[in-house]
């Protein structure tokens, strides 16, 4: 009786423990939605009868409104769906060769990838020759890839609401065409003013070429930006990026297009990783804050064309390259080359007396810098100044 009791006890301890991990495990996670937008026509995302859980399939399944749930687009013309209500998806993806309208409505577009691969929300273009268009606000409750990958001509893929949350943002443009001639784009026209890193990347494996163009205004709560690619990216427009964090070109070109003395950066610029071509292209004068350090890396190249800048200071390596056409001035506070202040004074290949980085006709000027206040009082100039006053009073 006693071994009965104690074994009795040892199966009710042993059916404790089972009850109490299940009750600590987790719950199975549900799986995320797919949806595929099925009208022939425009319509509200909140509307049932516009989504179906198959392609071509009829409506009436539930929109796509959590975390890591889907919305595709496959038909066969050009449609229109409006955020009628607060919507949250971790994908929103074209898969046609016709052209899909994410439209402005009464609600806002969250986009979380919570639950999808790294957690990565996407905007996504995945047919070669169809477009997708987002005219609706975007908040970033994760890290956001906007995306068109292609070896096909193809329109554009448009953000043209302000994209604000949090988390890492890439606007990626991928041209694998290897005949044809032509430029795909992915394009922003809202406002950029998530808390997080900016990385544009626009590369070409073939003829065809990739671009990424940021035209609204890229906002203070950006952290930093880094270009990356083979192919080239616009920060144009006519409203002040008020970024004011460190800008990174590792690869292709980077072109500061904003309307001439407004400005695309208000940072500090680093061009050039030691590989391949790294570029700044200045498309108008005065891109870039006066307070702003340049460093030009082996690889790096900045190219004023015909235009003139103000910087604080600039940093300049050994196979770096400050070029530019008649006109080009880049003027500093001070410059050194390989760790070697240069005096004050102007500097060209023209003029004979590059320091080993100018090319073209750009010129460099180097400032005299304006004395202190305390040298001024040193040298007696204040007070042999404030005499003159009072001879003239």
């Amino acid at each position: 009786m006693v071994t009965r009791n104690v074994k009795n006890r040892k199966q009710v301890l042993v059916l404790a423990a089972v009850v109490a991990v299940g009750c600590l495990a987790p719950a199975t996670k549900t799986s995320a939605a797919v949806r595929y937008y099925t009208l022939d026509g425009t319509g509200n995302w909140s509307d049932i009868a516009n989504w179906s859980t198959s392609s071509g399939g009829t409506g009436g399944a539930t929109a796509p409104n959590a975390a890591g749930d889907s919305a595709l687009y496959s038909r066969d013309a050009s449609r229109t769906v409006t955020v009628n209500t607060d919507v949250i998806a971790g994908i929103v993806e074209n898969t046609n060769r016709q052209r899909w309208t994410i439209g402005a409505g009464a609600g806002t577009l969250t986009m979380n990838g919570t639950g999808l691969t790294n957690n990565l929300a996407k905007i996504n273009q995945s047919s070669g020759r169809g477009s997708i268009t987002v005219n609706e606000d975007v908040i970033m409750a994760s890290d956001l890839l906007i995306t068109h990958v292609t070896s096909d001509t193809s329109p554009d893929v448009t953000v043209n609401g302000s994209i604000s949350g949090a988390g890492a943002l890439t606007l990626q443009m991928v041209q694998n065409s290897s005949s044809g001639t032509g430029t795909t784009k992915v394009i922003v026209t809202g406002g950029v003013n998530h808390t997080g890193s900016l990385v544009l990347e626009s590369g070409s494996g073939g003829t065809r070429i990739a671009q990424v163009t940021v035209s609204g205004a890229i906002g203070s709560n950006v952290t930093s930006i880094t270009k990356t690619g083979n192919n080239a990216a616009f920060l144009s427009g006519a409203t002040a990026n008020t970024f004011a964090g460190l800008t990174t070109v590792n690869d292709g070109i980077l072109n500061l297009s904003k309307s001439a003395n407004v400005q695309a950066l208000g940072g500090s610029l680093t061009v050039g990783d030691g590989t391949g071509a790294d570029r700044v292209e200045l498309n108008n004068s005065n891109q870039i804050a006066d307070t702003a350090t340049l460093t030009l890396n082996t690889t790096g190249i900045f190219d004023l064309n015909t235009n003139v800048e103000i910087l604080n200071s600039l940093l300049a390596f050994t196979g770096a390259d400050l070029t530019g056409g008649s006109g080009a001035i880049l003027t500093v506070n001070s410059a050194s080359f390989n760790g070697i202040t240069l005096a004050p004074g102007t500097y060209s290949d023209a003029l004979a007396n590059d320091p080993g980085f100018i090319s073209g006709t750009a010129q460099l000027v180097v400032v005299v810098p304006e004395p202190t206040s305390s040298a001024l009082v040193g040298m007696g100039v204040i007070g042999a100044l404030a005499g003159r006053r009072r001879r003239k009073n």
